[in-house]
């Protein structure tokens, strides 16, 4: 399914950055996940380009599906506490999450999926609540 891309993987310090370009979020999605399984990787950035989404705004529903499809491939995040809901491009998570890490993880999945926005409101293992914006992926932790 991934054979066709031309697909780059830099590794530094058990950082992996991914860069090209996919036909459709399907094999950005399904190239992080098979990056993401690499023993000792501390940090992986997908920053491969979706041809997709280079020609065409992605609509609320395809944004949703790929945010939960991303959550779901993610080895931090338990998936099925996470609701995910999109409008107009705006992803809005909720539910509960394990801590921080996990939450900043799960906003990076949504930026990934196609969220021009994402707001948060996920309570917190230890009963504190992470409410917050984020206008684009650099504005994470």
């Amino acid at each position: 399914e991934l054979h066709p891309l031309k697909l780059d993987v830099a590794v530094r310090d058990n950082h992996v950055v991914l860069t090209g370009k996919a036909d459709n979020l399907a094999q950005k999605i399904r190239a992080e996940d098979i990056a993401s399984q690499i023993a000792g990787i501390a940090w992986l950035d997908n920053r491969i380009v979706v041809k997709q989404q280079l020609s065409r705004k992605a609509g609320d529903g395809q944004i949703a599906a790929a945010v939960e499809e991303s959550l779901d491939h993610s080895p931090y995040i338990a998936s099925h506490t996470i609701a995910v809901a999109v409008d107009d491009g705006r992803a809005v998570l909720t539910g509960r999450a394990a801590d921080q890490f996990v939450v900043h993880t799960a906003v990076r999945n949504a930026f990934k999926g196609g969220a021009e926005s994402v707001r948060t409101s996920l309570v917190l293992e230890d009963g504190s609540t992470a409410a917050a914006f984020y206008t684009e992926v650099s504005d994470v932790p």
